[in-house]
């Protein structure tokens, strides 16, 4: 059974099978849907599943990055490609 509400951080890390940070920097930079309870600095945060759900099916999910689709989008600059390594010296 689905729950209602995750109501942390951790919550909604678990629910994704992500560490914390990755979900923190999911919804700074990629629009996860997470709320914060107004009023304070260090707000509680919690989040809706079906919303997290939707988003997940949106064009704002971040792909994982291989090797392959990294060579692909060209993320990295030619001298810089995974599995190659400058020489230090």
């Amino acid at each position: 059974m689905k729950p209602e509400r995750l109501d942390s951080w951790k919550e909604i890390a678990a629910y994704l099978n992500r560490d914390q940070r990755t979900v923190q920097r999911w919804e700074a930079q990629c629009g996860l849907p997470v709320h914060r309870i107004p009023g304070r600095i260090r707000s509680a945060v919690y989040a809706f599943p079906i919303e997290i759900d939707a988003w997940l099916c949106s064009d704002a999910v971040p792909l994982p990055i291989t090797a392959a689709t990294a060579n692909q989008a060209s993320l990295f600059p030619s001298s810089l490609r995974p599995g190659q390594f400058r020489n230090a010296g």
